[in-house]
């Protein structure tokens, strides 16, 4: 298993409905939590998947999820 936490920045000029990009952040496959943060990062999303082709599809799906923009991904070290 593959866990990550995806930084998630707002696209710039987003007016659309930040409870629906949420709700949709949380119906991506493999997304465990969803947080809003203040900040300069927007959102931090933890999702854990089988392994990496599954974490490029699950990032790829976020970025089609409305109002986001960019993302970073960092991977959680099994220790």
């Amino acid at each position: 298993m593959i866990a990550a936490f995806i930084l998630v920045n707002v696209a710039p000029g987003f007016t659309g409905d930040i409870e629906a990009a949420h709700k949709a952040a949380h119906a991506v496959p493999g997304v465990k939590t969803v947080h809003f943060l203040l900040g300069p990062i927007d959102a931090i999303v933890y999702v854990e998947v089988k392994d990496m082709q599954a974490l490029a599809d699950t990032i790829r799906a976020l970025h089609a999820v409305p109002g986001v923009g960019a993302t970073d991904t960092r991977l959680v070290l099994p220790i």
